[in-house]
């Protein structure tokens, strides 16, 4: 059993060539093949969690493509130490798709939205904004600590988040000079220039009620920058509805364009509160302004208003 790549997803440029690996397998009654062999120990010497995996000796190999005659040839290529780290990276974006698999098809959930960082859009191709499988366990804590999204109470929304782990494909790599975790949905960039006990409470409040990760003995103290670099850097996020209702992406899109309307028309030269800015928020404004955003996205159009799901 073999299979290719000829792309780094996590370098995001082409590799000029095919690295084929292949495996052995063998037969099995229900007519599928399973792979063989004894545990790769190697692996773990590499990253803990691919030692973790049941990696089978494997045998990689390069050919390099070459039309002549309209007739495709291959020919065979050395593969050298920089090829190996891209065997190495190819594991780690095939666990990572691998697992997410797992977690959409088998793990309970409900229908929500993932917003997606930086690393997870540039290596896996993800959309900003994607509709998802919301890990069931995700809704049992909120329920279970009372913890709702700070913005649920103004706009009649029960939204309840959890962090998504991160990937083993980007943890730890910039993208464009940018942390891979960065999520570009709840930036907190603008907001420099304010009071930090101020800044850090809007930064949550635009995460969409992200303190619900805050760890008193492990996180910095939230009137530092340290902690709004934390929260700007979360990695992706699941979002979804605390009575199970479905939640599109295009909610979540409009809802996060609300909230960045209402603090740009209200911040200027003025200082707010977390509290101030809340008392801002209300769910006719919100219907008023889903209503304008969806002639200006005609693509959502069938989608219905958060509130007639």
């Amino acid at each position: 059993m073999k299979s290719g790549f000829d792309k780094s997803s996590v370098l995001q440029r082409p590799l000029g060539k095919i690295i084929y690996i292949g495996q052995r397998v063998r037969d099995m009654p229900n007519g599928r093949q399973q792979a063989y062999g004894n545990k790769l120990k190697s692996w773990a010497k590499i990253d803990d969690t691919l030692g973790e995996q049941d990696f089978n000796p494997i045998l990689a190999y390069s050919v390099l493509s070459l039309d002549i005659l309209d007739m495709t040839y291959r020919k065979p290529l050395d593969l050298n130490m920089t090829d190996f780290r891209h065997l190495v990276d190819e594991a780690r974006v095939r666990y990572d798709t691998g697992h997410r698999k797992h977690r959409e098809t088998v793990i309970k959930g409900v229908k929500g939205v993932r917003t997606n960082c930086l690393g997870d859009q540039m290596v896996f191709g993800y959309p900003e904004y994607e509709a998802a499988n919301v890990p069931a366990s995700i809704i049992e804590e909120a329920h279970t600590r009372g913890i709702t999204a700070p913005i649920a109470k103004p706009l009649g929304l029960p939204l309840a988040m959890g962090k998504v782990a991160e990937a083993l494909s980007w943890r730890g790599r910039p993208f464009d000079g940018k942390p891979a975790c960065t999520n570009r949905v709840f930036p907190c960039k603008w907001l420099s220039g304010f009071e930090s006990s101020c800044a850090h409470q809007l930064t949550r409040v635009l995460a969409l009620g992200l303190t619900m990760f805050y760890d008193d003995e492990k996180d910095p103290p939230p009137n530092t920058q340290a902690f709004r670099d934390q929260i700007a850097n979360h990695g992706s996020v699941f979002v979804a509805r605390l009575d199970g209702k479905i939640l599109h992406p295009e909610h979540v899109q409009a809802l996060v364009a609300y909230l960045r309307k209402v603090l740009s028309e209200n911040l200027k030269d003025k200082r707010l509160d977390m509290d101030e800015y809340l008392a801002l928020l209300s769910k006719d404004h919100f219907i008023k302004f889903w209503d304008t955003w969806i002639e200006k996205h005609p693509e959502a159009k069938n989608i219905p208003s958060p509130y007639e799901v």
